[in-house]
């Protein structure tokens, strides 16, 4: 896969320069529509060779991705999802009849004055993220893209997306209303699939970085799951960050630390997959805010070692923020400094094979975290998605009946005696 991440960077590089204000017009547009057509290329060597030969003659005969007008399909008038970026919904296609999910961005605060430089900013994000998905066409736990579309009245790209079903996160708020958690050889074969999607893109250069529950998307059968919203997405490679400074909902401890190439970390998603799993598993966030102090409160706090691995832009600044929060855990004598990750994810919901794998995901050195492809050679996966997990749950304790009768009968032995003093001394 090194030359689908060799022209991945060079397309990202590509479409960065011409975001650039007061770059010629005409020469935008140009090299825009010479993007779409390196995006055809693109998206062809990123699908398997097995794939490729029944996908020429499945497809509709296009020579290249570039923008079609959105009026080839129908508006079904269904919204299926909104989020920070943009919002999604279901359209058909008149010629195919073939239902698909499309994605429409959210203009940027600077971005809706209407000038011709704003209009092509927006355009070029979409095809940044077009790009992205093109890349990653033909693993089947990676949302597919299907055209990059044109607004008829705004002039506006979007995507045109294959239609897979609902989030993640709603099915698994539908369950927890309901009284039905995952269970653990559920959530295996959700983080089976979803480390597979992401190894795949790690393979292609490619950190989605926002790997969240809102960018799962689970298929009606329930069974399987696609990754989506690539609009955070970076390559590994790339010098210019365009997200440089934005949060994600699941920030690892080195993002939050402004650690040095953080930001182009395949790491990240290992951490995000690691909040995912523990959030499907408990049915809430692990860590409730991106803050280095929630952190800590689970994984406990930094060494100076964990530190100089995170490689923060200021190394002084960063122990001093470990020292204040060691110094009111002294104060409020509240917490501990230790890992309190198994209490928050107890054995009656995770096996001590599954634990391995959330510990080296959420793993606070990222030295020490595992990558996509390390977690998936664990034993934890070796065992049947469609079976409970062989591992024992609990803990065996043998003397548990012991605890069980002999609690109540030593409170009667005692009760017993204070009343049989009690009536001596009245005697």
């Amino acid at each position: 896969m090194a030359s689908v991440s060799s022209r991945l960077s060079a397309l990202c590089a590509k479409i960065q320069g011409l975001a650039e204000p007061g770059t010629d017009e005409a020469l935008r547009r140009v090299s825009m529509a010479c993007i779409c057509v390196a995006m055809h290329d693109l998206g062809k060597a990123a699908m398997p060779s097995s794939s490729r030969s029944t996908t020429r003659t499945t497809t509709r005969k296009r020579k290249s991705l570039t923008p079609i007008t959105l009026s080839q399909f129908v508006d079904d008038e269904c919204m299926l999802g909104e989020g920070d970026s943009g919002f999604v919904s279901r359209f058909h296609d008149r010629t195919t009849g073939k239902t698909l999910a499309v994605k429409a961005l959210f203009p940027l605060p600077y971005e809706e004055e209407g000038s011709e430089d704003d209009m092509a900013t927006f355009n070029l994000r979409v095809l940044r993220e077009a790009c992205f998905m093109a890349a990653c066409r033909g693993h089947p736990s990676l949302v597919r893209l299907h055209a990059v579309c044109i607004e008829p009245d705004t002039d506006r790209y979007c995507l045109a997306m294959e239609h897979v079903g609902p989030t993640l996160d709603d099915v698994n708020g539908q369950r927890r209303r309901n009284g039905v958690p995952f269970r653990e050889h559920e959530v295996r074969r959700i983080i089976r699939q979803v480390l597979s999607g992401a190894k795949a893109m790690h393979d292609r250069g490619i950190v989605h970085r926002n790997i969240v529950s809102e960018n799962v998307l689970v298929a009606a059968c329930g069974d399987v799951v696609k990754i989506g919203g690539f609009g955070q997405a970076t390559c590994v490679s790339e010098t210019v960050d365009p997200c440089e400074n934005t949060l994600w909902d699941n920030s690892a401890p080195e993002v939050l630390f402004k650690g040095q190439g953080a930001c182009q970390s395949v790491l990240l998603d290992s951490w995000s997959i690691g909040c995912l799993m523990a959030e499907l598993l408990t049915g809430y966030p692990l860590f409730m805010y991106a803050k280095l102090n929630v952190i800590f409160r689970v994984l406990g706090s930094p060494d100076k070692g964990d530190l100089e691995d995170i490689k923060p832009q200021d190394l002084d600044r960063a122990e001093a923020v470990v020292r204040e929060w060691r110094a009111r855990q002294q104060v409020w004598k509240k917490l501990r400094f230790g890992n309190r990750l198994r209490r928050e994810v107890p054995r009656k919901v995770l096996s001590d094979d599954g634990f391995e794998v959330l510990r080296g995901l959420v793993a606070l050195n990222p030295k020490k975290r595992l990558t996509a492809d390390a977690a998936l050679q664990l034993p934890w996966f070796a065992n049947d998605d469609n079976a409970p997990a062989t591992t024992s749950v609990l803990r065996p304790r043998p003397f548990r009946w012991l605890l069980i009768a002999g609690v109540p009968a030593l409170l009667f032995l005692v009760g017993f005696c204070l009343l049989w003093r009690h009536q001596i001394q009245l005697i």
